[in-house]
């Protein structure tokens, strides 16, 4: 299938958040090349209920995994994985079985095509250099079935904090970075908040052995998440849930790692002082 140029995505049958002068900046920037898409769950959606819209895979996967054998949560369901994840925790459970149970559940799921919209998605001309902030591999199988220099064997790169691996440079073809881990990653990879914490804390303190992965730009919404061969372009968020979703977080733990910076730095100095 052809690619989809920048221009056919304006031809949402809602109108998004940015107002006109802002959504033609936009297009230019994609037509250009100059921006980088960040895909959260929001987009990432499955069937549910025959002749009902689809839900995302984190609903979808709460009451089931709520009602695994390893977690078996008893009472009310919660809504979200993050709930069932910190309600089982919180009566003592153990990490380790809810990766476990994640990962067999999407086992269960992976015959699930993409859907409609990360196919549409996929065929934006404009985006070259992807990053997921998911552990599934639906945005994968979309670019897969719409990019035909695209393959998860070569394409496909995840961070993992025990072994890193760096996007190439300069980045020539289709490529998608799972930013949080994936679940072939087990047991490392982000499914509730205090593993997205601990994720971008990771990354963050320990950015220079990576130094094509890390960047900075003055034009992107988190600037020090931008690979080195992309700086100077910007990232478009989609799919994530409001302002309090991925950025927010990347924000907080940009302003932890500067605080406990400083605070190294003044007692550095303070011992040089009284040497």
């Amino acid at each position: 299938m052809e690619p989809q140029t920048s221009d056919d995505i304006s031809q949402a049958d809602e109108p998004l958040f940015l107002t006109e002068k802002e959504w033609n900046k936009l297009i230019r920037d994609i037509h250009h090349g100059q921006v980088i898409p960040v895909v959260g769950p929001e987009l990432i959606t499955l069937p549910d209920v025959p002749g009902e819209p689809p839900v995302t895979l984190r609903r979808k996967l709460a009451p089931l995994l709520a009602r695994s054998e390893r977690i078996n949560l008893s009472g009310e369901i919660p809504d979200t994985v993050n709930e069932v994840v910190a309600d089982y925790l919180l009566a003592g459970g153990k990490r380790t079985d809810v990766y476990d149970e994640i990962r067999e559940l999407l086992d269960e799921l992976k015959a699930e095509p993409p859907s409609d919209v990360l196919r549409r998605l996929a065929r934006v001309a404009g985006f070259d250099f992807w990053i997921a902030s998911t552990f599934d591999h639906q945005l994968s199988k979309a670019l897969e079935a719409e990019r035909v220099d695209y393959t998860p064997a070569q394409h496909l790169l995840r961070y993992h904090p025990t072994a890193p691996v760096d996007i190439p440079e300069p980045v020539d073809k289709t490529c998608l970075y799972h930013i949080l881990g994936d679940y072939d990653t087990y047991p490392d990879f982000a499914v509730w908040e205090e593993d997205y914490m601990e994720f971008i804390c990771g990354s963050l303190k320990t950015a220079t052995p990576w130094r094509n992965y890390f960047g900075f730009s003055k034009n992107a919404i988190c600037s020090s998440l931008v690979p080195r061969p992309l700086t100077g372009l910007c990232a478009f968020f989609c799919g994530q849930r409001g302002r309090s979703d991925f950025r927010t977080g990347v924000r907080e733990a940009r302003e932890s790692i500067s605080r406990i910076r400083l605070k190294t730095s003044k007692h550095h100095s303070s011992s040089i002082l009284t040497r």
